[in-house]
């Protein structure tokens, strides 16, 4: 059997090359690509875990993945870290890219506007990728495309907000185990940096850092159009300069053959490198590649018509006999300042661009039009000519560049800023400037060709000395460009000269001018005119200067001319040579020419050469030893340029005159000084200090000197100790300055000499250095002032030179030396000196050295202690110092010596004075993450032995004390308010497990020594410290991604476990101490006990049942013990009330705050029911608790995932569920919190009257009484500080009645305005708040009567499913609408909060399998709020915005009605079987309340017959039909259409069949089978036939305002009405209309006639009040009323004057006791049946003949007798209602809006003033708009006196069509308010 072995290091890491399910037992499922760590293998199977997932171990077959070679991290904890052997950047790379995978798709999903730049990241990195694993790119490149791809991921995590990568110089990431804390804070801080710089500012960063840079130019293609050969000159110039282009490298010639076959070979060869570019260079903003297009050819001039062509020419070649001439045609250019920043930065490697070419003039040169063309560079008159090239800059000098060796290099005219030792160079730069000639004996100007040649003293042409530009080999002679017929050519062409290493100063440069003629014959016989020279090198061996000469031309006597005479050369050759009144130069056939001229341009560039004649004296100071002393002192004259370009051979010089004067000092001072002035070329002066690599470099390589050693030590001891010379004293400081080097030339000589002959006089030597560092520290005791500038150099500079004297000195005696340094210094003046002292001694290799170190750190401490102390404004010196020293003994443990010891001297004085300084310093100073990371390191150095000699050094217990509680304070405030970014994960991890270990460390001290005695302050110290570490943020390792949580458990594990561990063990050691954190703790343990890990959990949970055991055990009486309340239950509180109280409160704080899940509910139950129910004395107190958190929890959860819901709605539901919790447990406290919660949220909605009504609540909880307010019933709210109950429910009410004013709920305000003025009355006499409440309530209750508000529709929403939210779920509720909602508004209002849910469309109740699926079904339907008896109203007139508001306010009974069929359908008559099914609801609560929606607690149902339906129905037609007929008479302006519908619709039913529907009722055989349906048949025949009259006057109205177009119509209805109503009056009888008849308008006054008028005129206006028996009707027409008991009351009086109106139609107010009531009124009867009512016209009333003459067939029945009323009086008639004559009033003249009234309600209530319901499936018509104020005067309308109540005021139907009216701005013009 095989058994599991483990597998090789080497073979750990797979890859899955196919995806596994796993389903089988301990089977890890993957998928492709997914990577995996093996651990062993057996067989065909592997034993590991997926990489993205470390906690899950199991098996997986072998042949799912493939195996990658790979390395083991053994650094980290556990099993180690996998990683691929491969590339380090691709392995990082690789993981970036599955990282921002994930995250891109987020961004995807939310449209995130990052999801561009991170897309164009990706796709960047994956090319990258691509480069890396091809692995062809040389080391360079690689380096290159590193810092692009470490850049790309710093700048997209900055962008994804993910951790910052720290990386070393290098660009490698950077291991924490392996660096020290300082080390890594420094490497944040740079990483930091370089995320927020720019690629622009890193790329010049890159740029700075390199001293020297080359430009990698790849010449493409070439368009132009050319008929001959033609070479391409490119150079880079400076345009800074207008008037002329500052050439500044090398040319670079491309030769273009003729023929495509002969270019091809070139097309991968035309490269070149132009090396040596300065920084300045490159930054110039003028900076061009120039482009010299010039023709090869013969002389004869062509025309170039030749067509456009690309890199190939197709004309014959020129014979080979032809003398090839060079000819202009054009100038291209680019500019490369901006394409320098591209190209630097690596963005546009490989982008082709375009340098266009301007074709030269005829009288321009080349120079003229590459200027000409920089000035406009945009290449306009190109013409579509130009060069295809492409461009990169690379850093550093040619040879970091090895993969670029075979190009064509093009060097910098002149030295770059380093000359390099190996760089040897001995050039010559000619510039052919300008000339110019005379024509002689041509008619025209000459083609002047200049022919360049390098000659011999005996004429002999130098071979392969001059080189046209690179690119071309070496030539003899140098041929220019011809400009033709040009007198004053401006050549500006530049040719290299090699000069002679070995200094020869025969040769010459020879100028030859040549006419060359169009003629080819002439050509060849044209012989030069002239000639001009210059010598390479003067007299005195110098080079020629660099600058522009004028040279002297000759007239070649061509007769008499040889090619080889060579007699020019006695003849002066510049200009400057020839003396003022000399003669005309004249020798052979050279005779100097007046009028011609040529001027040249040289640049030397020479590291053998000079052209300083005292160097060159320095050099060669042999050939004249006794003029030494005078060349030594003339050095100070030479240029330091000269003297750092010849370093190396000055240096070699003054060692030379040192060795060779060995035993002789003469010389000695003055090469000393020689020395110095030097190195301080190269040292001191900015300019040159990129040469001290040079310096160096000679150092290592060319010096050779061994006895120089003891001649400088003499010099400098001689100057130290003459310090007091003012001569001394001023060299002394020039050598302190370069003090450094003099040392490493004493101490390399001192090593040459012990390799060459032994150490046989050390003793000698460390001698005469301990005497010059002795020398050294004595000259800082002297005080005197004159020596303070010498004092201040030597601490300057003398540290330097400490690490060149640990290779030849003891370290010990070098370090006792520095140390007596150190403390020679006193506070004061140098104190930053001395600092600066210690701090290079630290950086020094002597303080790496054990043995030094040991002698050197105390002083550092003690010098670094002092500053600590003083607070100084060095501290940030002193932070750097203490910092190196950390890190150097971090660096230094584990070697030869080790550090403990360091470490202990550190910590022992500076670990407290750091401490302090951490805690003194502010959070805002940028200095605390430097003190912090000190802190950490000492700490994380620090061993228990550390602790423990730390620990025992403090003498007093107090002061220890002090000590744990300022670093336990300190760790609490580091982890609370972390001082660095969230983004250095390292950083703050690195610091978490330090703390961790020093909590620890820490709490052993705790236990053993501030335990008995018991040290409270110090235990609750550690606990908050500990626990807010626990609960930080950083260790939550939850919110992490997969791959940053496996990095952090194997490196640091769960941090957590280790501190709830501590924790647990610290508090089981406090025994009959816990008592005293109960309940403080109870918080802070929750808060750990919710951080999600079950372990954690289950370690920490039982904690708590301690705590209730704690409480439930402690004495009653102060002075008991724990231990004696234990066993006597007596004494006990045997509660734990304070422990339940705190617990809740910390529960909803913390789960309120994200804290907490359902595991962790129901491990808390589980846990504390199984102690609670082991535990006999505290079970019953301990089950309940637990259910009671249990349940608190769940609705907390349910809170809190709804309050992060854009849902307000279930935001206030789930706030009142936990409100209800709150109030039945009675948590007054988070009972009130919650309510303001509730009341926010309601505000922030506009929800004004539920937020009253919340603010009521927490009003009712307060008296009316002058007692203290306890602080559960105080809030941080908007009332200030309040401290009664009567002053915070006074605040309460006033913010109430604000809200109900706000939502228009002026009834509800008013009646706690009632009870708000009886205390001010009654109880606190406050008549100044009285009047101001009082004329408050005036104002509310004038808005009730003059304001138009919106009344609210009710809806029935039922939730079924389990996919709605908990408190949703298979529950009914009832909404009260917004404003004018209505049901298909609040379906979609509904549907937008539940997007998922579907509504249904039936009303049935749903099964099972409904209500129990994760379904979301909706039903919605309207339903109209049923009144309850309002006795108040009884008997009383009241108007209909007063009743309206009872109507649909505080209801809690709501109905509706759906259709059902029952028994067989009738197809002809379909209302006959048709039924209704009436549902009533009853809510908890009453609408409005806190909320606007409250569930369904009660429901019953009951059925409406057919017959009940058709009578229902037919009362509401009859309604409706009448307020048409009466808006249409008192507004003429009201649209018609709405009355012909309605018309049309009764008398010519097209659809239902109107009456005819109900033919069924009236037979004889549904009325033998219906019996009991007797009365409400007789009932329904009424109805059917009161239409008739209401359907006549109808017409007639309808005859009287219909136009033409409907006269057809109008005759059509009449003629069909004349049918109906015989048939109907035939069937059911007459009925009265109780319409009046349509008399004129009768204008009426505005003054109201005073009560007295009134009765004088009862004789004409009084009618006898008739009842009639038989049809139960009633006609009032007397204007009085004579009661048994009162006699005459003027009621109709009353009636008839409340209905005067004026030209405003408002009515007004009246000062006299007898003012009547408005109109609308109602007077409201208990009594069930009425006996009489009537109606009073406005109008005397005439005779009934009269009447009836104009009425026609409408007649009414009147009799004589006089009513005697013995209950109130009811109004038959309804009189035009407030509400529509308020729309009337207050419509705009436009006719755009009228008013919505409300739905009519249901006939179930009992409320006398309300009418039969209406149909809901049938909508009521809009009603028609009034007419703009009309004077008009309402007519008399008789009852019919069959029932009374179906005649009752009915409020007009809403409009569906049009929207609510505005409200009124005030009363009509003329007109007051009321």
């Amino acid at each position: 059997m095989q058994s599991w072995v483990p597998v090789k290091d080497a073979e750990r890491l797979a890859v899955a090359v196919y995806p596994f399910l796993g389903s089988g037992q301990h089977q890890i499922p993957f998928s492709i690509g997914d990577t995996l760590h093996i651990l062993q293998r057996c067989g065909a199977w592997y034993y590991g875990y997926a990489t993205n997932n470390r906690a899950f171990k199991g098996i997986f077959p072998c042949s799912f993945v493939r195996i990658k070679r790979c390395v083991v991290d053994k650094s980290l904890k556990g099993a180690g870290t996998v990683i691929a052997r491969e590339n380090p950047l691709l392995h990082e790379v690789t993981s970036v890219l599955r990282e921002w995978g994930h995250i891109w798709k987020k961004l995807y999903e939310t449209s995130d506007p990052a999801l561009k730049p991170v897309s164009d990241m990706l796709h960047d990195l994956i090319r990258q990728r691509r480069k890396i694993i091809a692995g062809t790119l040389p080391t360079d490149e690689l380096r290159h495309l590193k810092r692009q791809v470490t850049a790309t991921i710093d700048r997209g995590n900055e962008l994804l907000k993910l951790d910052l990568v720290v990386r070393d110089d290098q660009g490698n990431i950077v291991n924490p185990d392996l660096t020290s804390a300082v080390k890594l804070y420094r490497h944040h801080q740079q990483a930091a940096s370089r995320s927020q710089d720019s690629e622009g500012e890193r790329a010049l960063k890159r740029t700075q850092q390199h001293n020297s840079h080359c430009l990698y130019v790849t010449v493409q293609n070439c368009v132009c159009r050319l008929d001959e050969d033609a070479e391409i000159v490119l150079l880079i110039c400076d345009a800074s300069d207008p008037g002329r282009l500052k050439v500044l490298t090398e040319p670079y010639v491309v030769t273009w053959k003729e023929g495509l076959e002969k270019n091809m070979d070139q097309l991968s060869s035309l490269r070149v490198l132009y090396t040596d570019l300065s920084n300045s260079d490159i930054a110039s903003d003028r900076l061009f590649l120039v482009g010299y297009v010039v023709k090869v050819g013969s002389s004869a001039k062509h025309d170039a018509a030749a067509g456009r062509r690309s890199m190939q020419i197709s004309h014959k070649p020129a014979k080979k006999t032809v003398e090839m001439c060079r000819r202009p045609f054009g100038a291209a250019a680019i500019d490369l300042s901006s394409a320098m920043a591209s190209a630097a930065s690596g963005d546009e490697d490989g982008k082709h661009r375009f340098m266009p070419i301007l074709t030269c003039g005829d009288k321009d040169s080349l120079e003229d039009t590459a200027r000409r063309l920089v000035r406009d560079i945009s290449g306009r008159d190109s013409k579509g000519q130009g060069l295809w090239v492409t461009l990169r800059l690379l850093h550093g000098e040619k040879e970091q560049h090895p993969h670029l060796a075979k190009m064509a290099l093009a060097r910098r005219l002149g030295f770059p800023d380093v000359i390099l030792p190996t760089d040897v160079r001995n050039d010559l730069y000619l510039t052919l400037h300008s000339g110019e000639f005379t024509r002689g004996s041509k008619v025209q100007d000459r083609n002047v060709e200049v022919t360049v040649k390098v000659c011999n003293r005996d004429g002999s042409v130098r071979h392969g000395v001059i080189e046209r530009g690179a690119g071309c080999p070496p030539v003899e002679e140098y041929r220019s460009v011809v400009y033709w017929h040009e007198s004053r050519p401006r050549w500006a062409e530049t040719l290299k000269v090699v000069l002679p290493i070995e200094g020869d100063c025969d040769s010459h440069v020879r100028f030859t001018f040549k006419h060359r003629s169009n003629n080819e014959v002439k050509d060849k016989s044209e012989k030069p005119f002239g000639l001009a020279y210059v010598n390479l090198l003067q007299s005195d061996c110098t080079t020629l200067r660099n600058t522009r000469h004028e040279l002297n031309v000759y007239k070649i006597n061509s007769k008499s001319y040889e090619e080889g005479d060579t007699s020019y050369l006695n003849l002066p050759a510049l200009k400057s040579d020839i003396r003022d009144g000399q003669p005309r130069p004249e020798s052979g056939p050279y005779l100097l020419s007046l009028r011609d001229s040529f001027s040249l341009e040289s640049i030397t560039c020479s590291t053998k050469l000079t052209q300083d004649v005292d160097l060159l004296g320095l050099l060669k100071w042999s050939s004249d030893p006794g003029s030494l002393k005078e060349r030594l002192a003339r050095l100070d004259r030479i240029r330091q340029e000269e003297l750092v370009k010849f370093l190396r051979d000055s240096l070699d010089a003054l060692f030379h005159i040192l060795i060779h004067y060995e035993t002789d000092d003469t010389y000695d001072v003055d090469v000393f000084n020689a020395l110095v002035t030097i190195i301080s070329s190269v040292t001191t002066e900015r300019r040159y200090q990129h040469f001290q690599p040079v310096l160096e470099a000679y150092l290592q390589s060319a010096f050779s000197a061994t006895i120089v050693d003891r001649k400088l030590m003499g010099v400098l001891q001689t100057y130290i100790d003459n310090v007091r010379d003012p001569e001394s004293r001023l060299h002394l400081l020039k050598a302190l300055s370069c003090l450094r080097y003099v040392f490493k030339f004493i101490i390399k000589s001192r090593q040459l000499y012990i390799k060459m002959n032994g150490g046989h006089d050390a003793a000698s030597f460390g001698g005469t250095t301990q005497h010059l560092l002795r020398s050294f520290t004595g000259l800082m005791l002297d005080r005197d002032t004159e020596l303070e500038s010498v004092q201040e150099a030597m601490l300057q500079h003398l540290p330097s030179a400490v690490d060149d004297l640990t290779a030849v000195c003891d370290p010990v005696q070098l370090s006792e030396a520095m140390a007596e340094l150190v403390r020679t210094l006193a506070n004061g003046n140098l104190t930053e000196r001395k600092l600066s002292v210690i701090s290079r001694l630290v950086h020094s290799q002597l303080f790496s050295n054990p043995d030094g170190r040991h002698v050197l750190l105390p002083e550092v401490v003690a010098a670094v202690g002092l500053m600590f102390d003083l607070q100084q404004q060095n501290l940030q010196l002193c932070i750097g110092i203490l910092s190196d020293v950390l890190d150097v003994l971090w660096r230094q443990h584990g070697q030869r010596g080790g550090t403990s010891i360091d470490v202990g001297v550190v910590t022992q004085h500076l670990l407290r004075k750091v401490l302090q300084t951490v805690v003194s310093v502010d959070r805002e100073d940028t200095l605390v993450c430097g003190l912090v990371a000190i802190l950490i390191s000492m700490l994380r150095q620090m061993e228990r032995h550390h602790y423990d000699q730390y620990m025992s050094g403090f003498t007093d217990v107090t002061d220890q004390l002090a000590f744990i509680t300022e670093i336990l304070m300190v760790f609490k405030d580091l982890v609370s308010k972390c001082v660095y970014p969230p983004l250095w994960c390292e950083m703050i991890m690195l610091q978490n497990s330090v703390i961790l270990k020093s909590l620890r460390l820490f709490s052993y001290t705790i236990r053993d020594r501030f335990l008995e005695p018991y040290e409270h302050q110090i235990w609750n110290n550690f606990f908050h410290c500990a626990i807010s570490f626990l609960t930080q943020s950083p260790l939550q390792l939850e919110t992490f991604s997969a791959s940053k949580r496996s990095r952090l458990l194997a490196r640091y594990k769960d941090m957590r476990k280790a501190t709830a561990e501590e924790i647990r063990t610290m508090w089981i050691r406090l025994g009959q101490h816990k008592i005293a954190f109960v309940p403080a703790l109870v918080g802070p343990f929750l808060e750990m006990t919710l951080v999600p890990d079950p372990e954690l959990r289950g370690m920490t949970i039982p904690l708590f049942f301690d705590m209730m055991q704690c409480e439930f055990y402690s004495p009653i009486k102060p002075g008991s013990q724990y231990n004696d309340t234990k066993r006597q239950a007596s004494a006990s509180k045997c509660n734990f009330n304070e422990f339940e109280h705190e617990m809740i409160n910390k529960v909803d704080h913390l789960i309120d705050g994200g804290r907490g899940d359902d595991f962790y509910r129901e491990l808390f139950r589980e846990k504390m029911l199984e102690l609670c129910e082991k535990h006999s004395s505290m079970r019953e107190q301990g089950v309940r608790f637990v259910a009671t958190v249990t349940d608190l929890m769940k609705r907390l959860l349910e809170y809190r995932a709804i309050m992060r819901d854009e849902n307000q709605e279930n935001k206030m539901s789930c706030t009142v569920n936990l409100l209800h919790f709150y109030y039945e447990i009675h948590c007054q406290e988070m009972y009130i919190r919650y309510l303001y919660k509730l009341r926010d949220l309601h505000v922030a909605a506009n929800n004004y009257i539920e937020a009253g009504f919340t603010l009521k609540l927490h009003a009712d909880q307060l008296q009316w009484s002058d007692e203290q307010l306890p602080a559960v019933l105080r809030h941080r709210s908007d009332f200030g500080p309040l401290e009664t109950h009567r002053a915070m429910k006074e605040a309460l009410y006033n913010k109430i009645i604000d809200y109900f004013d706000r939502g228009n709920l002026w009834e509800a305000a008013l009646q706690l305005c009632k009870e708000l003025s009886g205390q001010y009355e009654e109880a606190t006499f406050d008549y100044h708040q009285l009047s101001q409440l009082l004329q408050r309530m005036s104002r509310l209750y004038d808005k009730i009567l003059q304001e138009i508000r919106p009344v609210p529709a009710y809806f029935r929403v039922a939730f079924y499913g389990r996919g709605f939210p908990a408190f949703l779920q298979n529950k009914v509720y009832v909404y009260r609408g917004r404003g004018y909602e209505r049901l298909a508004e609040f379906s979609s209002r509904i549907q937008d909060t539940f997007p998922k849910a579907e509504l249904m469309d039936t009303l049935e109740t749903p099964g099972p399998e409904v209500t129990e699926s994760l379904q979301q079904l909706l039903q919605v339907n309207s339903v109209d709020p049923d009144m309850e008896d309002n006795k108040r109203f009884s008997g009383k007139p009241v108007t209909e915005k007063i009743v309206q508001y009872y109507r649909v306010n505080d209801i809690d009974r709501f109905v509706y009605s759906r259709r059902s069929q029952r028994g067989a359908k009738d197809p002809d008559n379909p209302f006959a079987s048709m039924w209704l099914q009436r549902t009533v609801m009853r809510t908890s609560s009453k609408l409005p309340g806190i909320l606007a929606w409250f569930p369904v607690t009660a429901t019953e149902t009951y059925d409406v017959t057919p017959l009940e339906h058709a009578i229902e129905t037919m009362t509401t037609k009859n309604r409706q039909l009448r307020e048409l007929i009466l808006s249409n008479r008192s507004d003429a302006a009201l649209p018609l259409n709405p009355l012909t519908q309605t018309l049309t619709g009764i008398i010519n039913p097209a659809v239902m069949g109107g009456t005819a529907n109900y033919q069924t009722f009236f037979t004889p055989e549904y009325v033998e089978r219906n019996p009991d349906d007797a009365t409400l048949v007789a009932k329904l025949k009424v109805l059917i036939a009161k239409q008739i009259p209401l359907l006549e006057a109808g017409l007639e109205t309808h005859g009287q305002r219909a136009p033409d177009n409907l006269k057809p119509l109008q005759t059509m209805l009449e003629g069909i009405f004349d049918d109906m109503r015989t048939e109907v009056q035939d069937k059911f009888g007459v009925q009265e209309c109780d319409l009046p008849y349509q008399r004129p308008v009768v204008a009426l006054r505005h003054h109201r006639p005073s009560l007295a008028g009134w009765e004088r005129q009862d004789s004409s206006l009084s009618e006898s009040v008739h009842t009639s028996a038989a049809n139960a009707s009633a006609s009032l027409s007397s204007t009085t009323l004579t009661s048994p008991q009162n006699g005459t009351a003027p009621f109709l009086s009353l009636m008839n004057l409340s209905q005067s109106f004026s030209s405003g139609g408002t009515l007004k107010s009246q000062k006299s006791a007898t003012s009547l009531p408005r109109s609308k009124t109602i007077f409201y009867s208990q009594a069930s049946n009425l006996s009489a009512a009537g109606a009073v016209a406005s109008t005397p009333v005439r005779s009934r003949d009269r009447r009836d003459q104009k009425r026609g067939s409408i007649t009414s029945q009147t009799s004589e007798s006089t009513i005697i009323l013995s209950e109130e009086l009811r109004p038959a008639r309804p009189l035009r209602s407030e509400v529509e004559r308020e729309r009337r009033l207050t419509r705009p003249c436009s006719g755009q809006y009228s008013l919505r009234h409300s739905p009519s309600t249901s006939t179930l209530s009992s409320r006398d003033s309300l009418g039969p319901p209406m149909d809901e499936d049938s909508e009521p018509p809009p009603p028609p708009l009034p007419a703009k104020q009309s004077r008009q005067m309402s007519m008399h309308i008789e009852p019919d006196g069959q029932d009374l109540s179906s005649l009752l005021p009915e409020p007009l139907p809403p409009s569906q069509e049009e929207p609510p009216p505005k409200p009124p701005l005030g009363p009509p013009p003329g007109e007051s308010s009321v």
